[in-house]
């Protein structure tokens, strides 16, 4: 979904940087310029820094890394799998967003946005414990970081969406309509641009009403 949602803001016509794991491919658009981020790395703080001095200046960090497990029961989980989803989906996003606020405080009108799964609304799924405990987390980091950066300009909030997309599609929402990337990439798009200045610490469901079943 976080490739899906860059090549949709790039199309947009907004200059997108994208750091990807080693073995993902980028995506294809204008606009678009591809970075690798080995979210595996021995020292992962000293790689995401090397990582934003590459990409240089920005006013946005969007923070759409998920890494789902397989589908396991909590008696079956194993401490290995357990900790590496705290390190791919909760720590890589906190060390990220830290890092990046030195970046932002130097823009016009930072913004950071979150995007995590919908389950983290109130809609978990059996067999998905290391998954679920390890992006729930993001949505006390959005609030806390939104209330200590507010005083520097900056907005924080989060979009909760399904994904990934080729799962989703067959969840039957109150619309009826399929979810789409497109629709991701609006509710960034409004949430960086001026008029939602005075909108900070919140979590948009974007799933065609599924948090209100």
């Amino acid at each position: 979904m976080g490739c899906m949602v860059a090549a949709e803001l790039a199309s947009e016509g907004h200059d997108v940087a994208v750091a990807l794991s080693p073995d993902r491919p980028a995506p294809q658009a204008q606009n678009l310029s591809p970075f690798v981020l080995n979210q595996d790395a021995p020292d992962l703080e000293a790689a995401i820094r090397a990582l934003l001095r590459d990409v240089g200046p920005f006013d946005t960090v969007i923070l759409a890394q998920s890494a789902p497990q397989a589908v396991c029961a909590v008696g079956e989980l194993g401490s290995t799998v357990w900790a590496q989803a705290l390190r791919r989906n909760s720590t890589l996003a906190f060390l990220l967003a830290r890092e990046a606020v030195g970046v932002l405080q130097q823009a016009t009108t930072p913004r950071m946005i979150f995007l995590m799964p919908e389950q983290v609304r109130g809609m978990p799924e059996a067999g998905k414990a290391a998954y679920l405990a390890s992006t729930a987390p993001l949505v006390g980091l959005v609030r806390t970081f939104a209330l200590e950066l507010a005083g520097n300009g900056m907005t924080v909030n989060a979009v909760a969406c399904e994904f990934p997309d080729a799962e989703a599609r067959d969840r039957e929402t109150v619309t009826k309509n399929p979810p789409n990337s497109r629709d991701i990439a609006r509710a960034i798009s409004f949430l960086i641009a001026p008029a939602s200045s005075f909108i900070n610490g919140q979590t948009l469901d974007v799933n065609g009403g599924r948090s209100m079943q």
